[in-house]
């Protein structure tokens, strides 16, 4: 690795404790498969796609951690994501990885029909997504959240009750898996 990326390396090793081999794995992958050192939706299509995360929902996740909103993922940003679903990121930085996913509107806020589309997302990625998956999810696990996890009532989620609610509640996060 260079200077740079050495340093990049460095802050996820401190931030999400992947250890200097993996890190090392994940700078390779991304100089293979994004060699001009950005990498498109296309290619993060392309290279998640066959590991069972479908299309929009890699479009999602793509467009979660290109927080430069350069329609492209930098080795930082792509790193960042492969941290997170790593075992020894921790659940909080999972639950907020979740949240930038789940909030396709970028406002900060979750509402019952970004949850919806998500658990949606999900259901289908896991080949799941029956009309009665459907209903349970719309009648069942998005009312169950919101219960439990909207505690100001104001019928959306922002970050901090999103983490506080699913820390608090584990069994909440048998409604999605996606880290």
């Amino acid at each position: 690795m260079g200077q740079a990326e050495s340093q990049i390396g460095l802050e996820i090793y401190e931030t999400y404790h992947v250890e200097i081999p993996d890190i090392k794995k994940f700078v390779r992958e991304f100089k293979e498969r994004a060699p001009s050192g950005k990498m498109t939706l296309e290619e993060f299509v392309a290279h998640w796609q066959p590991q069972g995360l479908p299309r929009e929902a890699s479009s999602r996740v793509f467009n979660a951690f290109d927080k430069d909103h350069s329609g492209t993922l930098e080795l930082q940003e792509f790193l960042t994501y492969v941290a997170i679903n790593n075992k020894t990121s921790t659940v909080e930085q999972k639950l907020e990885a979740s949240f930038m996913v789940f909030d396709a509107s970028g406002d900060g806020t979750l509402t019952r029909e970004e949850v919806r589309a998500m658990l949606v997302l999900i259901a289908q990625q896991q080949g799941a997504a029956d009309e009665g998956a459907i209903r349970f999810i719309e009648n069942d696990a998005v009312p169950k959240i919101f219960a439990a996890v909207d505690t100001n009532k104001n019928n959306t989620l922002d970050m901090a009750e999103f983490i506080q609610g699913f820390k608090e509640q584990p069994a909440l996060c048998k409604f999605f898996k996606i880290f």
